[in-house]
């Protein structure tokens, strides 16, 4: 039994090449004490968000809300400001947002839109003034997420670069269309359970050199450093094994 064991944890140390991992064990979070909350504004109708940021003097929440994206909210008393980003083709307009992030350099916040492949930039305020975008539609394939990590370097989420029939994963791409690094290595092995990446939550550090991916279906946490030379592996953590089950292609 303990050489079957250790056959399996070897099996994933290799999987997860380049981490340092962590095999599959429960967390444990002691409790420390609890927090006391209460509700200061309204129901918040809005369909499935996808990110939220606390920014100066505002919360931004994006998700879908008729035909606008983002939803402003005053950071201490909680009342609703406005809402911002039309849906649309024009400037400054989304379609479909994957993820939103701070960019504290030039004090933008930033969207990007996976229809358009465009990565759009706000000013962060109640006006949410459009400043420009970053295109990367020249890579003619799938892209889920973007951050601009430097003037000249940006990673993406996506299919970037890849074969016919494989799963990318992480590209850095340069400001004159280039891939420049990849990291496409899974910590899971077979191609079914591995389908729990297609829908994952990712955090970027503030000074821009650190990215965290974590799977919504069993619970694997990975980071990332991020260089302009290319993207390392930082460490692996597994708590769950994925239990993924499909018919007729859809994830059930």
């Amino acid at each position: 039994m303990r050489q079957v064991v250790l056959i399996i944890v070897l099996i994933m140390a290799g999987a997860c090449s380049g981490h340092d991992v962590v095999p599959y064990s429960p967390p444990d979070f002691p409790e420390r004490g609890f927090l006391q909350s209460h509700r200061l504004t309204g129901s918040l109708q809005m369909q499935y968000p996808l990110s939220i940021l606390a920014v100066q003097d505002y919360i931004y929440v994006l998700g879908s809300v008729g035909d606008t994206f983002v939803r402003i909210y005053d950071r201490v008393s909680g009342e609703f400001v406005r809402s911002a980003v039309r849906r649309g083709r024009g400037p400054g307009e989304l379609l479909m947002p994957g993820n939103m992030y701070y960019d504290n350099e030039t004090g933008t916040i930033c969207i990007y839109d996976i229809r358009q492949m465009r990565l759009q930039k706000y000013a962060a305020g109640p006006d949410m003034e459009y400043t420009g975008s970053l295109d990367f539609g020249w890579t003619g394939n799938s892209i889920r997420n973007a951050w601009q990590i430097t003037e000249n370097i940006s990673v993406v989420n996506g299919q970037t670069g890849m074969d016919a029939g494989k799963q990318g994963r992480l590209q850095l791409l340069s400001a004159d269309n280039r891939i420049v690094g990849s990291w496409n290595m899974f910590p899971i092995g077979d191609k079914i359970q591995r389908r729990t990446y297609f829908n994952t939550v990712f955090t970027m550090s503030p000074d821009r050199t650190k990215l965290a991916e974590g799977t919504l279906f069993g619970a694997i946490l990975e980071t990332f450093d991020l260089r302009e030379a290319g993207i390392a592996g930082h460490g692996c953590r597994m708590f769950y094994p994925p239990s993924i089950e499909t018919r007729g292609g859809v994830v059930l």
